[in-house]
């Protein structure tokens, strides 16, 4: 049997209502070997975005485990297919299927950076979106509303500082964190 590998690249996690269970999605790449001499490229490999309820159990001391509940097929565009969906649109399909689901619950999205697209745009006030941004991103400002006057309305608003110089000026605060294996340790929450 072909041993596969597992690479985990995004998760994407959505914030219940107390007690009850959570979403999250995670894009995973299995390879098969190839045929081709050792050290040769691989190829033929499956690329999966998957939807995962994140379930807190109590018989495991409270320790989360996630369910895979919803999944596609990621395939690359080529010459013969070039409307085929991204990863990022792909999982925002998953995930609109499951902020339809479920009407009422306040969704986190958190992703790897990769995932920080477009794709993202025109989510429902109750979805917020976490990611990694470059460490040369330009921030704004949200852009300001429509003033009545003549020609197109700002897309952003003012430019803010570097993300060093955001994170010199932010507060943070100590706070301990405890692990599944019981050790602690001290991480600073902004």
């Amino acid at each position: 049997m072909p041993a596969s590998t597992y690479a985990p690249q995004h998760f994407l996690n959505l914030r219940p209502l107390p007690h009850a269970a959570a979403c999250s999605g995670r894009t995973t790449s299995t390879t098969a070997p190839s045929p081709k001499a050792p050290g040769a490229a691989q190829g033929g490999g499956n690329c999966w975005v998957v939807v995962v309820l994140v379930v807190q159990l109590d018989c495991l001391g409270g320790r989360q485990v996630g369910l895979p509940i919803l999944f596609r097929l990621f395939r690359p565009k080529d010459d013969a297919h070039p409307d085929r969906p991204s990863q990022p649109e792909l999982g925002r399909t998953l995930i609109g299927m499951v902020i339809e689901r479920f009407p009422g619950r306040a969704v986190e999205l958190v992703m790897d950076g990769a995932y920080a697209t477009k794709a993202w745009r025109a989510l429902p006030e109750r979805v917020t979106v976490t990611t990694r941004m470059r460490a040369n991103a330009a921030d704004f400002a949200l852009a300001p509303p429509a003033i009545g006057k003549r020609g197109r309305p700002a897309l952003k608003g003012a430019r803010l500082g570097s993300l060093a110089e955001l994170a010199a000026t932010a507060g943070f605060e100590p706070v301990t964190i405890c692990g599944p294996d019981g050790r602690s340790r001290v991480e600073h929450a902004w």
